[in-house]
């Protein structure tokens, strides 16, 4: 056997040692090298090696569904106001208009009626507006939103049309302004012919008739006192006729004791008389009132004919 003194041994290992030391040395400072990376990088860095260099933000996710949504809610919108705008000139230009709108007090729930049917519809629509969804699917959940917004629309129109003003009748002393719902539909068949109809629109000028007996006239009174006046009762009613228009003269008043009261007064009185510039001579005023609102007055030319109406309390 070869036998291999120490000093030669040490002479052929010590290439291989000293490669074997530079190789150490090597991976030691590589491994310094990233350790040191690793602690002075951000520690957001990680979590974006984590993220595909081609992903979408949330941004870019929602950006066009809230676009859809926007535009179908103002789309709702606009149909929505078309539909009000209908309902406001049925309302105030068939059966209110002026002053009946002022007098009976329809504007604030009017208003109220068509401010929550504009608000939640086009809301609904917003929120369930989705570009994910079917064409069938969404115009069925669109088609609801609508049925139930016109449902509601169409009760308070229909609340409206049962309380529109439908007839103005002369009492003793004053006009008083009769609503649909008020008049006692059962006395209907025994008015005068012509007047058993109430009308859809329009506001009939009417008087009433004197007690036929003294029985009739203390019904009356009774019927009064429990809140059902004369002027409610259809088989009181007659046409205001001339007999009716000299029996307000009787009662009427002349137009200075509304102008000389105080410069409101008179600048309101001389406004509504220019819209009737046809009108001569000397004019009166009687109160005109409702069940719900006073305050009022009627202007009538020396003839007894009414000529126009003013928001002056005629009890002054």
């Amino acid at each position: 056997m070869l036998q291999v003194s120490p000093p030669a041994l040490q002479q052929r290992c010590l290439p291989h040692l000293s490669l074997l030391r530079c190789q150490y040395v090597l991976l030691h400072r590589n491994a310094v090298k990233s350790l040191v990376t690793i602690k002075r990088a951000p520690r957001r860095s990680f979590f974006c090696q984590l993220i595909p260099s081609n992903a979408v933000s949330k941004k870019d996710v929602l950006a066009p569904k809230i676009e859809f949504a926007c535009k179908c809610a103002l789309v709702h919108l606009g149909c929505s106001l078309i539909v009000s705008l209908m309902a406001c000139a049925l309302v105030f230009w068939g059966w209110y208009p002026t002053p009946w709108w002022k007098l009976l007090g329809v504007e604030k729930i009017f208003i109220m009626m068509v401010g929550v049917d504009l608000v939640c519809g086009p809301l609904l629509t917003l929120l369930i507006a989705k570009p994910s969804k079917s064409r069938r699917q969404l115009l069925w959940d669109l088609l609801f939103i609508a049925v139930v917004q016109l449902s509601a629309l169409a009760y308070g129109v229909w609340s409206m049309y049962q309380a529109r003003p439908v007839a103005l009748v002369y009492e003793v002393d004053r006009f008083t302004i009769i609503a649909a719902n008020e008049i006692q539909k059962d006395l209907l068949e025994a008015a005068p012919a012509g007047l058993r109809k109430i009308p859809n629109f329009g506001v009939s000028v009417l008087s009433l008739r004197a007690a036929r007996t003294a029985e009739e006239y203390l019904s009356s009174i009774q019927l009064s006192i429990q809140g059902v006046t004369q002027a409610m009762r259809p088989n009181w009613w007659t046409r205001y006729d001339e007999s009716a228009k000299a029996s307000a003269m009787t009662r009427a008043k002349p137009i200075e004791g509304l102008i000389n009261s105080n410069e409101k007064n008179k600048r309101l009185v001389e406004e509504r008389l220019e819209l009737n510039r046809d009108a001569q001579g000397d004019f009166f005023y009687l109160p005109l009132t409702s069940t719900k609102k006073h305050g009022w007055a009627v202007i009538l030319n020396a003839k007894g004919e009414i000529i126009e109406y003013v928001e002056i309390d005629g009890f002054e």
